[in-house]
């Protein structure tokens, strides 16, 4: 094979390699990834509780996974912070061990998951409506995915080398809740 040839493959051969290296940097943590928006706060069990509901809209171009997602305010001590439930509209995956074997909400790029809580009017009240936020940890579908490979590896490799797998960590974002023209309009009824 002449010099030219091998090195014409070895060209061809790099460039397939760059390809999905560049694909994994990029994906790897898209910068503000999220958008929330309150949309709704409904009558839920009979009135006495309200169920708020929230779109969580991914505006990066890669697809993301949800593990955990709080409704919050500034100044709001954490055993306050409402769990949102998750509401999968699509299909769904174990997330890491490490977060309590929940699951992850996957989402793909520019979609919208709704995510939706029930709560106290009153405790609803407690934090003005213009200072909410969510708090959302999560990962890119590329990390989600390294993630998963690396627990099946460790889960593999004896007990003693168990220690020496890398996890990446996790994103965390919060984000300003947008109030839909609809969900202020139940919010000023409600008062």
């Amino acid at each position: 094979m002449s010099r030219r040839t091998k090195l014409i493959i070895t060209a061809l051969f790099l460039v397939l390699l760059v390809i999905p290296v560049v694909y994994v940097i990029l994906s790897w943590n898209p910068h503000e990834p999220w958008r929330a928006r309150l949309v709704a706060v409904q009558d839920h069990q009979g009135g006495e509780k309200k169920e708020v509901v929230i779109e969580v809209e991914n505006i990066s171009s890669v697809p993301l996974c949800i593990y955990i997602a709080t409704l919050d305010g500034p100044g709001v001590p954490p055993e306050q912070s409402f769990p949102l439930l998750l509401e999968p509209l699509g299909p769904t995956a174990p997330s890491p061990p490490e977060l309590g074997g929940q699951y992850s909400l996957h989402v793909p790029p520019r979609e919208v998951q709704r995510l939706h809580v029930s709560v106290s009017m009153a405790d609803l009240e407690t934090v003005p409506a213009s200072a909410r936020s969510v708090d959302l940890l999560w990962a890119s579908g590329t990390k989600h995915r390294t993630i998963a490979g690396l627990l099946w590896l460790q889960r593999h490799l004896p007990s003693s080398s168990e220690d020496y797998v890398p996890f990446p960590s996790l994103g965390g974002s919060t984000l300003a809740l947008d109030i839909g023209e609809s969900a202020s309009q139940t919010l000023v009824h409600h008062k």
